[in-house]
C-alpha cells in the first residue's frame, strides 16, 4: 500500500504548482515584476529579478509593495513555486507597471456676461468676463465675439492627462459657452433724436451727453440740440 501512495503524494506536489500558479517567462530563471518606488502614490518601475530572488525579501532589494506574479522555476532536478504578491494589482504589472490614471471631474469656474452700457463707450457690444481662477481641471479659456457682433463665444480647455489624472467636464458641461450680445443701442440710457435717426448716450447722473461713441452724432448733431436749446429759452423770454 505505500508503494501506491507514493507515486500519488509525488504527483500531487507537482501537479500542485502547476494547476494554481501561471508560469512567468517559462524556460527563463527571470520573472518582470513592479518594483515600488513610491506605492503610497502608485508608483512602479519595471524590473527583472531571478526567480529565486522573491524568496529573499529585502536582502534581495525586494519591497512589500512590489506587484509579483505566480511562477515556478525548477533548481537541480526540484521544482520550487511562489504564489506571487499583490495579485490584485496584475493589471498594473500588464501596463507596464503603470497605475491606471484616476478619472477626475473637473470643477470649472463659469464666465460671465456684461451687457453693453454708456459707462463703457469703448464696448459698444458687451465683454465676457473669464475669471481669473479657471476652476480646477481647467487649463486655459479663449472668448470671441461672431463676425456680426450677435454671439460671444468662450472655450474652455481641460488640463492635459498625467500618469495620475485624467481630466473630464461634469455632466451637461462642453467647456463651451455662449452669450448674446446686447448692442449698446439697446442701453436705456441710449438716445436716439427721431427726426435724424442718430444717436447718443446720455449719463444719467449729469444729463451730459456722450458723443466719443461709435454712435454719437458727432459735432453737427451737438451743435443742432445747442441751437434748439438756446431756440427754447429765447421763446421763454419773449412770453
Amino acid at each position: 500500500m505505500k508503494k501506491s501512495l507514493i507515486p500519488a503524494a509525488v504527483l500531487a506536489l507537482v501537479a500542485a504548482p502547476l494547476l494554481s500558479v501561471v508560469p512567468a517567462h517559462a524556460g527563463s530563471d527571470k520573472v518582470t515584476i513592479c518594483h515600488a518606488t513610491s506605492a503610497a502614490n502608485g508608483h512602479w518601475n519595471q524590473i527583472e529579478v531571478a526567480k529565486d530572488a522573491t524568496a529573499g525579501g529585502h536582502a534581495n532589494h525586494l519591497d512589500a509593495a512590489d506587484i509579483i506574479p505566480a511562477y515556478n522555476w525548477v533548481d537541480k532536478g526540484v521544482r520550487y513555486y511562489f504564489d506571487g504578491q499583490n495579485t490584485d494589482k496584475l493589471d498594473i504589472l500588464a501596463a507596464g507597471c503603470m497605475a491606471p490614471a484616476e478619472q477626475v471631474v473637473a470643477a470649472p469656474n463659469k464666465p460671465v456676461y456684461v451687457p453693453a452700457s454708456c459707462a463703457r463707450p469703448e464696448e459698444p457690444f458687451g465683454r465676457v468676463v473669464i475669471p481669473k481662477d479657471l476652476g480646477a481641471g481647467v487649463a486655459g479659456a479663449s472668448s470671441a465675439l461672431s463676425p456680426d457682433n450677435a454671439k460671444f463665444s468662450v472655450t474652455y480647455a481641460l488640463a492635459a492627462p498625467t500618469e495620475e489624472r485624467v481630466y473630464s467636464w461634469p455632466a451637461g458641461v462642453t467647456g463651451n459657452w455662449e452669450f448674446t450680445a446686447v448692442p449698446i443701442t439697446q442701453d436705456p440710457l441710449y438716445v436716439i433724436d427721431s427726426k435724424t435717426g442718430k444717436g447718443q448716450c446720455e449719463l444719467s447722473n449729469t444729463g451730459a451727453v456722450m458723443t466719443a461713441l461709435p454712435y454719437a452724432v458727432g459735432a453737427t448733431g451737438v451743435g443742432t440740440l445747442i441751437f434748439a436749446a438756446s431756440k427754447i429759452r429765447r421763446r421763454k423770454e419773449v412770453k
